[in-house]
């Protein structure tokens, strides 16, 4: 999202709005697969994480997934609004709706100690 954030302000000088989409968990065949991840990398240096990463994956199936034709209208909707907000999403996990309210550095820290783990 910072990438977003530096070219949205960088672009608005020439008219151009860059918007975020948050689509949350998309139906697709991939996300119906998510309970069989494998590393396709092995003895990488994030082989723990990664196997930490799976384990959770496999026990907490999403229950609410955004249909693709939702997400295609609300990158539509991103495009046309005439009130241009910086960010969009549907978002069905309270977790990630908590954790998108939360500083970067909070969230930064919060990430390298799973990493560490």
């Amino acid at each position: 999202e910072s990438i977003s954030d530096v070219m949205r302000r960088e672009l608005m000088l020439f008219g151009a709005h860059v918007a975020i989409i948050r689509p949350g968990i998309i139906e697709t065949p991939f996300v119906a697969g998510h309970g069989n991840i494998t590393n396709p990398i092995e003895n990488s240096r994030y082989q723990t994480f990664f196997d930490r990463f799976a384990l959770g994956v496999a026990k907490a199936s999403p229950t609410r997934k955004s249909r693709p034709r939702d997400v295609a209208a609300l990158v539509y909707r991103a495009a046309t609004d005439p009130r241009r907000k910086t960010v969009y999403g549907i978002n069905h996990s309270l977790t990630l709706k908590l954790l998108a309210r939360l500083p970067r550095k909070v969230l930064d820290k919060l990430l390298l100690r799973q990493l560490e783990n």
